[in-house]
């Protein structure tokens, strides 16, 4: 679902009461303190909508018992119009329902270091934040949404006079965000959070703040515990592993409910059906019976709302005892671990295609996306400088482009990328003057007669992939065909299409299926606004909301990920070719089934390329060759980053 800023409409609110009023509906907190009800094991999650008495509870400081008659809604913070609602004044207002998954992070004090399989399927009902905030009118400097729940206590030893979360206002402002009042179209039970609780679809239930009387805009994060100091877990992306990221959203992972575990199945073809989720969707759910080693392709069923999604597979087995693993891969290419969190990201689909098919370490592959967004960001700031001497707000392709515009293969294959684009675009819109009603007798002669300037402007307007810096934009007539016509193939291009040919030729079916699907991997297509926030657009340089310059950037990413995997594997060869012995003889096999095939190197007995190969590769990419001559001053200041 897109964001949703709704319309104010006319609706019965009442002025903010004094400060603290809203608190005063809590007669009391029953039971005090932590409760959690263990969730059931996963063969007992095999309905579409769980039951509310198969969904874990978690409450950290007790169950708050309230008085509806006393209960307010308070919204104020950096907003226009601050007001107050009852419960009978929110229960006014348009209702809508979300089908949606609801998990659970487990102990902020301990974080997991597996799947605790807290997870539930709810149908929620009740009224959106958004049309909530659109009365309010929130502020421009208004970033995040404070909510408060009415319970309070002592959470271990930390100490709270109430839960306070926050929320960025563009997730509030999402359509799927409610202010639920229903759950499985009951109303909402005290152990549930009722009279009213706030249900962000996607993100880890500690974000869906119980017992809600009070949503505060303000500029900052929330400095309560339980948003300042609990629930934050390390960034994958640093690669010293220091910074912290706040628990939002849920990263994608599955379950498999049947067959049961321990079950005495009878051998031969055995269903296997299980649940799959993320809070971008499941595009792809494999099923492994030899502890990783390979992988057999089920079927995932289409994403309705924000909902789990049922996966299915036909497993043969022989007579013996089996261990069976299921591994989802989200929309946006990011993969379930095989251990630990769920905590791959983008780029592990994109190294695959380039080669590394063993299972790489989580900080591995957060130390390339690190490397990868650092070099994105350093490509905007530098287009952003050439756009600002022509006096232009937004950056365009051609500052892109520049900077790159000594790699004559790199050149070659983002400008393919900007003419099919553009062909795509006229073609489209070909189809769409077909479409229209035919002209009458007087519009065809008059099509006619226009047809040969009509040709005539065709083949000398400038090509769209046509650079400002390219020999063909000084002159204002272009000679017919072009390059759009006949496309040269570099060598380096040419020597990509041989390899990719030679490893998939030996492939089976489902392995030609799994590279095609990881060929798809993007940090752009299936999560542009989420792209955009990853690469700092909007802070290091502007983009216009529709540009092919997204496009471009994720394709210069995606390539310096490969290129980087690459250079890693090479550099890895080159350590168990030169340090020799019988340890290394097996893995040195491996290395030459990599250069027969692409997936001839399953062999475990190669290990995965490490964080160590990654920097050296990263090393050597910016390093410049010596130039012989004489150097008459010294260097002073940081050597300034190199693109890969």
């Amino acid at each position: 679902m897109e964001s949703v800023i709704a319309k104010p409409m006319s609706h019965a609110i009442s002025p903010v009461p004094s400060t603290g009023a809203e608190r005063q509906a809590c007669t009391s907190i029953d039971p005090e303190g932590f409760f959690l009800r263990p969730p059931p094991t996963p063969h007992h999650l095999s309905s579409f909508i769980t039951p509310d008495d198969q969904l874990f509870q978690t409450i950290h400081m007790g169950a708050a018992v309230i008085d509806n008659e006393k209960w307010l809604l308070v919204v104020d913070g950096l907003v226009r119009k601050p007001f107050a609602l009852s419960l009978a004044q929110l229960k006014a207002f348009p209702q809508a329902s979300v089908t949606s998954f609801h998990e659970c992070y487990g102990s902020p004090l301990k974080p997991p270091t597996s799947n605790p399989w807290r997870i539930g399927n709810m149908v929620w009902t009740g009224v959106r934040l958004s049309t909530i905030l659109a009365l309010a009118e929130p502020l421009p400097e208004a970033c995040f949404v404070w909510s408060e729940g009415l319970d309070h206590g002592k959470f271990f030893e930390y100490e709270a006079d109430r839960y306070q979360k926050d929320l960025p206002v563009a997730k509030a402002q999402r359509a799927e965000v409610l202010l639920a009042l229903k759950i499985n179209g009951d109303p909402l039970s005290k152990e549930r959070g009722g009279p009213v609780r706030l249900v962000v679809p996607g993100w880890f239930g500690t974000n869906s703040t119980k017992w809600l009387c009070r949503l505060s805009l303000q500029e900052t994060r929330a400095p309560g515990p339980f948003a300042a100091v609990l629930y934050n877990e390390k960034d994958p992306t640093d690669p010293e592993s220091v910074r912290m990221r706040p628990v939002w959203e849920v990263e994608v992972n599955s379950m498999i409910t049947k067959p049961v575990d321990s079950a005495a199945l009878s051998a031969g073809s055995v269903w296997v059906e299980g649940w799959a989720w993320s809070h971008d969707g499941v595009a792809l759910v494999e099923i492994s019976r030899d502890e990783g080693q390979s992988w057999i392709r089920g079927k995932v069923d289409d994403k309705e709302d924000q909902a789990w999604q049922k996966f299915t597979a036909a497993v043969d087995l022989e007579p013996g005892v089996w261990r069976l693993m299921a591994r989802a891969t989200s929309e946006s290419g990011m993969q379930q671990p095989l251990a630990g969190r769920r905590n791959h990201v983008h780029s592990i689909p994109m190294m695959f295609v380039a080669g590394e098919t063993q299972e790489i370490a989580n900080e591995t592959a957060a130390l390339v996306e690190q490397i990868v967004r650092d070099q994105i960001i350093h490509l905007l700031t530098k287009a952003k400088e050439l756009s600002a001497r022509r006096g232009e707000k937004f950056i365009a392709i051609k500052d892109i482009l520049f900077q790159v515009r000594h790699d004559t293969a790199r050149m070659t294959r983002l400008q393919n990328v900007i003419r099919w684009k553009k062909l795509r675009g006229e073609a489209r819109k070909t189809t769409n003057d077909k479409d229209k009603p035919e002209n009458d007798a007087e519009d065809s002669f008059s099509d006619t007669d226009n047809a040969a300037e009509d040709t005539t402007k065709k083949t000398t307007e400038p090509s769209a992939a046509l650079m400002p810096w390219d020999e063909e934009f000084m002159f204002t007539v272009r000679p017919p065909g072009g390059d759009a016509d006949a496309i040269q193939i570099s060598g380096k291009s040419r020597e990509r299409l041989i390899w990719a040919d030679e490893v998939t030729s030996k492939m089976s079916s489902e392995e030609y299926t799994k590279w095609c699907s990881y060929r798809k991997a993007s940090f752009h297509r299936a999560k542009e606004a989420r792209f955009r926030e990853w690469a700092c657009i909007g802070v290091v340089a502007d983009l216009r909301k529709k540009d092919d310059a997204i496009e471009i950037l994720g394709s210069i990413a995606v390539e310096m990920v490969k290129r980087l995997t690459n250079m890693a594997l090479s550099i890895q060869a080159q350590e168990i070719t030169t340090q020799g012995g019988k340890e290394n003889e097996a893995a040195a096999a491996a290395l030459q089934a990599r250069r027969q095939g692409l997936f001839l190197m399953s062999n475990p007995q190669r290990p995965a390329i490490n964080a160590g190969h990654i920097r050296k590769a990263f090393e050597m990419t910016q390093s410049t060759p010596k130039r012989r001559g004489y150097q008459l001053n010294r260097m002073v200041g940081p050597k300034p980053l190199q693109l890969i």
